[in-house]
């Protein structure tokens, strides 16, 4: 069998995850079977179980590892670790080590080269190309190294190797024994004869040294079927001869050949990032940034790390993104400055330069609210502060704080909070008694839910400063938080037997008593509610919403004249306050009191300027008052129901029309009457519709509300026309919504949940109706109402 065909002869392999069990002969020749057709990995695996056996199976294992190490596409890496290993197995093998050694030699490793190398050449039978190996790598750790130490070189070897010696030294006095510099080198070549390629390489080469650049051409032009890294020096010295031709274009391509052929070396990465330099200097000193930052930049990919191409783009990016900045492009500017400080971080890590293009960065990033680039470029100005105590700095302590605390700020609007408590506690580190800088890791320790660590760093500041009045309230907060009533009233009494005048520690204390006696009224402690209410009145004795909370109490322990009375005062403090008659009206509509709630809203009405959603929100709260509508259990509705659902449907309807075309405001109306009050709800989801015909959650909202209502084939018509609107879009998920709620139409089951009112807010979840806000009046304003006991249990 020829080789090519073995090569190319398909060899089973094995994948188990747990190697079969065969003796050293089986192993010993399955690994054999491998090696002869180039399976250097699986004959080592054969050899190596062999070997465990059987130590006599070593010199086999040996050449396996060898084999591997020199095929063609072994990396460099495992060729160091293949060879050691032959080395290990076979130490009287000089091939082995002449191997290491070259291998060590490719990597620029010249001791562990020469160790290798002169172990090699102690053995019996050292291979042919060792002396001349072991010689360069000895002048290249010490030009002026003694070579007669080195057995077995030529004298043409020799010759050559001092004659490189001496370049390497700088010492051109051989030269004054010949008549001129290119006889002299041309003697040497006429030493290298023969037609094998290589030798037209080294006759180029030589000649190139000679100065016979026409005659070093017609050489490496000779030079053909070379190994692809010969060819690769072959085509960076073409590139060499035509750059002193002074043809730069020609000499980037036989320099990119040469790169794409393995090799990258520094002269070859330096040489391509000459060619496009001189244009990028002139298109900088005539003003065109972008053609300088464009051939800077190809110089820097051909060379990363070459300082004049950085400073060429890093100058040129500086000048557009300050243009940039000046036009009010921010982004653009922050993505320039960016790249500038890539560029320059490779010229010098921290002088003013460098420091100036990250402070505009920052800043630019900030300005185009981008946290996270800007709490970087912070960061990154921040590790340029000199270390060394001795060292002078532009930048003062102060300046340094205040570089600290913008990047913390921005990491955390970025909403990376742990790198911004990281940040903090090294400026912690560095002052431990800022009891400022310690307060702001509180905040962001709470912010990152680390509710434990927040509250030793409170205790850490009580510690250093037990009068500090802004700790104690925050850490009454944090016990509030946890449930911990007696804690946190306690800190804030510590306030108030240091400074007893302290306003805000008695509406503070008041706070936490009307938060403990809600958590008690939700229990149905309604007297202990009520007495620590009265009690907390002492300490904030004009807050209408612990009358509110007062009242409450009295309505659900039968003192209706008392609550009334709460209700006044209520409204003595507060009747400015939208919240304070929003409040009031409710709990009447929690009592079922329709008089009474109607009196509210009339004496609102006259006292401030309502908001559309107090209406809004009254009105379902009067909704939610009268009998759901289920078709299938609920009893025929009352008189009072139809009352309160009259009244409610009116309240809807007057705060609707105080802004109409607000699609906000009607898809909080739709959205809760979707459920429990589907004919309410009705003409608000269809003129929904009619203002936002391109938003398919409208159409699939109406689509839901006539299921629910039992016009099935005009909800289908719906759910068609929002696939349509989200198909035209491009919203897939939205358009995938509406396709199944019409295939679950057919479905006799989805219509019988339908119309047992099954939920259906977690499926219009999209509808956004949290985002609905208003500058008066929010959602979080409203009432904190316990729920009603057990014998006021409302209908739902």
């Amino acid at each position: 069998m020829s080789k090519r065909h073995a090569k190319h002869t398909f060899y089973p392999k094995t994948h188990s995850a747990k190697p079969e069990s065969h003796s050293p002969e089986t192993l010993l020749a399955r690994g054999s079977d491998a090696l002869n057709h180039g399976y250097y990995a699986d004959a080592i695996n054969f050899f190596e179980r062999a070997f465990k056996q059987q130590p006599a199976v070593g010199s086999a294992l040996a050449e396996a590892y060898f084999r591997h190490a020199v095929a063609p596409k072994t990396p460099s890496a495992q060729q160091l670790k293949d060879l050691q290993r032959a080395t290990e197995l076979q130490p009287n093998d000089p091939l082995y080590y002449y191997h290491l050694g070259l291998a060590h030699h490719r990597c620029g490793e010249l001791d562990a080269a020469l160790l290798a190398y002169e172990i090699a050449a102690g053995l019996n039978h050292p291979p042919r190309g060792l002396p001349l190996s072991h010689g360069l790598a000895k002048i290249q750790a010490d030009p002026h190294a003694d070579l007669h130490t080195v057995a077995g070189l030529t004298e043409p070897e020799r010759q050559i190797l001092d004659t490189l010696a001496m370049l390497l030294r700088g010492d051109t006095s051989f030269l004054q024994h010949a008549a001129d510099t290119g006889s002299w080198f041309k003697s040497l070549l006429s030493k290298i004869s023969g037609s094998h390629p290589t030798f037209a390489l080294w006759r180029g080469l030589g000649y190139l040294l000679a100065g016979d650049d026409d005659a070093a051409q017609k050489a490496l032009d000779a030079a053909n079927q070379l190994a692809p890294h010969a060819q690769a020096l072959r085509h960076y010295y073409r590139g060499v001869i035509a750059a002193k031709q002074g043809d730069p274009s020609a000499a980037r391509i036989d320099w990119e050949q040469a790169r794409a052929r393995g090799l990258d070396t520094p002269w070859l990465r330096a040489n391509l990032a000459a060619v496009p330099l001189p244009s990028a200097h002139a298109a900088l000193r005539a003003g065109n940034w972008n053609a300088a930052a464009e051939q800077a930049r190809a110089a820097l990919r051909a060379d990363p790390a070459n300082p004049a191409a950085a400073q060429i783009a890093a100058a040129a990016l500086d000048r557009l993104a300050h243009a940039a900045a000046q036009a009010g492009n921010w982004k653009q500017a922050a993505a320039q400055w960016s790249e500038a400080d890539q560029f320059y971080a490779h010229v010098a890590k921290s002088d003013a330069t460098r420091r100036r293009i990250l402070q505009n960065l920052a800043i630019a990033a900030e300005r185009a609210e981008l946290w996270e680039q800007a709490a970087d470029a912070w960061r990154e100005l921040l590790r340029t502060k000199p270390r060394g105590k001795k060292v002078h700095d532009v930048f003062s302590a102060a300046q340094w704080t205040w570089l600290r605390r913008r990047a913390t700020q921005d990491l955390q609007k970025a909403g990376r909070l742990g790198d911004a408590i990281t940040l903090m506690k090294q400026k912690i580190k560095q002052t431990p008694n800022d009891i400022g800088a310690r307060l702001e890791l509180v905040e962001a320790l709470l912010a990152n839910q680390q509710e434990v660590a927040a509250g030793n760093e409170l205790g850490r500041i009580l510690e250093l400063e037990p009068t500090h009045t802004e700790a104690r309230l925050k850490l009454a907060e944090w016990h509030a938080r946890r449930g911990e009533w007696y804690g946190a009233e306690s800190q804030v009494q510590k306030i108030l037997e240091y400074d007893p005048a302290n306003e805000t520690a008695h509406r503070q204390r008041a706070r936490l008593m009307q938060q403990r006696a809600r958590s008690l009224h939700e229990s149905g402690r309604v007297d202990a509610a009520r007495a620590v209410i009265e009690e907390a009145l002492q300490f904030a004795p004009n807050d209408a919403e612990l009358y509110i909370d007062l009242g409450r109490a009295h309505l659900d322990l039968k003192q209706r004249a008392a609550a009334e009375a709460d209700f006044e005062q209520a409204y003595r403090f507060g009747a400015k306050q939208i919240s304070v008659h929003e409040q009031i009206a409710r709990c009447w509509a929690l009592e079922r009191n329709l008089a009474q709630v109607k009196n509210a809203v009339t004496r609102a009405e006259q006292q401030v300027k309502l908001p559309p959603l107090f209406f809004v929100h009254l009105g379902l709260e009067c909704q939610r008052n009268s009998a759901p509508r289920s078709p299938f259990f609920a009893p025929p509705p009352q008189p009072a129901d139809l009352e309160w659902t009259a009244y409610g449907k009116a309240l809807i309807e007057q705060g609707v029309a105080l802004n109409p075309n607000d699609l906000e405001l009607l898809r909080h109306v739709v959205m809760d009457c979707i459920e429990s009050h589907t004919p309410i709800g009705m003409p608000y989801a269809e003129r929904l519709t009619q203002l936002a015909p391109a938003d398919p959650m409208s159409w699939i909202t109406f689509a839901v509300m006539q299921n629910i209502a039992g016009d099935v084939a005009a909800a289908k018509k719906n759910l068609k026309a929002a696939a349509r609107v989200a198909r035209r879009i491009g919203n897939r998920e939205l358009e995938q919504t509406a396709n199944q709620l019409l295939h679950d139409l057919d479905n006799p089951l989805f219509s019988l949940m339908s119309g047992l009112g099954t939920e259906f807010g977690g499926l219009l979840d999209d509808f956004a109706e949290d985002e609905f806000e208003d500058e008066e009046f929010e959602d979080e304003d409203l009432f904190w109402a316990p729920p009603p006991p057990p014998s006021r249990k409302r209908r739902r």
